[in-house]
């Protein structure tokens, strides 16, 4: 079933804010790494730490992700958790780097991806970022 495109502008600017740096960063990594991207978490009370997840499934890598959340104790404010997925639209299937935002003044996270083509080698972002809706906020027990 294809997910419905909803307005990624909906989240607060804090959230906003804290989940471009994680964009970059996984742009990043698919252009000058020429690697897989594995999954990672931003947090810190300056979204300045980093933490990678190399699993064997995304399923796998999202419950150590959770995990990981869970016990940061660093008053980190807000976390972003990202990953790689292919995201099927009404025109087709695209690339996306996905992103879960969690805040800690926020009643639930919220996920969206921003979707992507590499084209002669360069990557080349597709429309605005999907917002796929909210989602368990970690950060909030």
């Amino acid at each position: 079933m294809p997910i419905k495109i909803l307005d990624y502008n909906k989240i607060s600017s804090e959230l906003k804010k804290v989940s471009e740096k994680p964009i970059e960063i996984a742009l990043d990594i698919i252009s000058t790494e020429n690697s897989e991207l594995h999954s990672f978490v931003i947090y810190g009370k300056n979204s300045d730490k980093l933490e990678r997840f190399a699993c064997n499934s995304g399923d796998e890598a999202l419950d150590a992700a959770i995990e990981f959340i869970k016990e940061i104790e660093d008053g980190s404010e807000n976390v972003v958790y990202v990953f790689k997925e292919t995201i099927e639209l009404n025109d087709g299937e695209f690339d996306a780097i996905v992103v879960h935002v969690y805040g800690i003044d926020e009643d639930s996270g919220y996920s969206f991806g921003q979707l992507y083509r590499i084209n002669d080698q360069k990557i080349q972002l597709m429309n605005e970022k999907v917002f796929l809706g909210k989602i368990r906020n970690v950060l909030a027990f």
